[in-house]
């Protein structure tokens, strides 16, 4: 009898320490948050109302998703129903940009194609009145540098630049603020996929997103081993470059096949007529998409050009207030299977500081950089009561993901032979 009730008060106490270890940690200093801008958006939502809004006192919101500066929208409602047409007047006419929207009583007017650091005319006009509004913007950041080339009327340009969009002047009429990765490419829909935000000291995205011109993200598509700039989208499935070929449910974000690569392609056509999507790069396959047969192609290094031309506008549908979706494809960080004890650690010293080494923590991972050199042997210990979870760093990065971890965790560093308490800890 006594036997048993020893064996049940050590598994109470073994409850009771995992619980308290579950949320107690060494460490003092939570790494806050960096809210996930496609949360940000589904937020910004509700400041878009036309209540109470009218054509001479209209709801303009530049910017609106934070990340499109170059673009309003302009909210009202009118007493009847009435097609409206808008126009964003060029510098000179035939760099006018128009458009006319179906009838409403509720306007949701989105602008594109601004200048930067201007005073913008953009008139609204319906069968009983006219309206015209200076839209002020702020000017172009640095980090946008127009190619020196002769362009078509508007003209985007993508791949390992920020985006942006120039018409035949050569002035700039739209652009993203984020370094976005890879391909950009208008669907069916009228909306955009491009390469999500790539992660500090990271050399690739590990997302695809569909967007449109205002910078609002429809759907965030995670992509388990790094997304490599190139994609078709073919009816509902969409066709990513990665490790491997991924087929993607654009409806739900589910992987639907993986067809393993030998090597790495840099691009990807589709043709219709046989159905098959031709991989280009040293060595150029054809995979038919009926059996996922690979077979050698004689069309070698088949490169795409980074400029598109497309309508700021198309007849697709008219604007509509909803919220992103974010798709999860999370894979479990490996975990290395080195045993590091925490024993004899160190405090922050000037070592440790010349590495630069920061965190940054979003709804479903940590990112930790530092400014390692090759030669340096770096592990990520998270700490937890019973619980120990030890990374290798990858060069000057490694994300963490929250797949298999819950609770508080501090983290400890090991730089070669030293090992750091941060005093930071993440909670999952």
């Amino acid at each position: 009898m006594h036997r048993y009730s020893f064996f049940i008060c050590a598994i109470i106490f073994l409850l009771i320490t995992s619980l308290f270890g579950y949320h107690v940690v060494s460490a003092k200093e939570n790494i806050k948050e960096e809210k996930d801008i496609l949360i940000q958006q589904n937020e910004q939502n509700s400041y878009f109302s036309t209540y109470g809004y009218s054509i001479d006192n209209p709801n303009i919101i530049v910017n609106p998703y934070f990340i499109s500066p170059l673009t309003a929208i302009i909210l009202f409602e009118s007493e009847k129903e009435e097609i409206i047409t808008v126009t964003i007047h060029g510098k000179t006419s035939d760099t006018d940009i128009s458009y006319t929207f179906n009838s409403s009583k509720k306007h949701m007017i989105p602008i594109y194609g601004l200048y930067a650091d201007y005073d913008n005319v953009v008139s609204i006009s319906s069968e009983n009145y006219s309206k015209d509004y200076i839209i002020k913007t702020d000017k172009i950041p640095d980090t946008i540098i127009p190619q020196d080339i002769n362009y078509d009327n508007f003209t985007f340009i993508s791949s390992d630049l920020y985006p942006y969009a120039v018409d035949k002047n050569g002035d700039i009429r739209w652009f993203l603020t984020q370094k976005y990765y890879g391909e950009m490419k208008q669907i069916d829909n009228g909306h955009f996929l491009l390469g999500g935000k790539i992660p500090l000291y990271q050399e690739y995205s590990n997302d695809l997103l569909e967007i449109d011109l205002l910078g609002k993200i429809y759907y965030q598509y995670h992509i388990p081993n790094g997304y490599y700039g190139d994609f078709e989208k073919i009816g509902n499935k969409i066709y990513a470059l990665s490790n491997d070929l991924l087929e993607i449910d654009s409806q739900n974000g589910e992987i639907i096949n993986m067809v393993h690569l030998d090597n790495a392609y840099q691009g990807i056509s589709y043709y219709q007529e046989d159905n098959v999507l031709r991989l280009n790069g040293d060595q150029s396959i054809k995979i038919s998409l009926d059996s996922y047969q690979i077979a050698k192609d004689e069309v070698l290094n088949s490169e795409k050009s980074n400029r598109g031309v497309y309508s700021f506008y198309n007849d697709k549908n008219d604007y509509k207030i909803v919220n992103g979706i974010k798709f999860s494809n999370y894979l479990k960080t490996k975990e290395s299977k080195k045993n590091i004890f925490l024993v004899g650690y160190k405090k922050i010293d000037k070592n440790y500081l010349n590495y630069h080494i920061k965190f940054y923590k979003q709804d479903n991972y940590l990112n930790i950089v530092g400014d390692f050199s090759d030669e340096d042997k770096v592990y990520v210990i998270l700490d937890q009561f019973l619980n120990k979870k030890v990374y290798k760093m990858n060069k000057k990065n490694i994300i963490i993901y929250n797949k298999g971890l819950s609770g508080k965790y501090s983290i400890y560093i090991k730089i070669n032979k030293d090992i750091y308490q941060t005093n930071q800890y993440i909670n999952f």
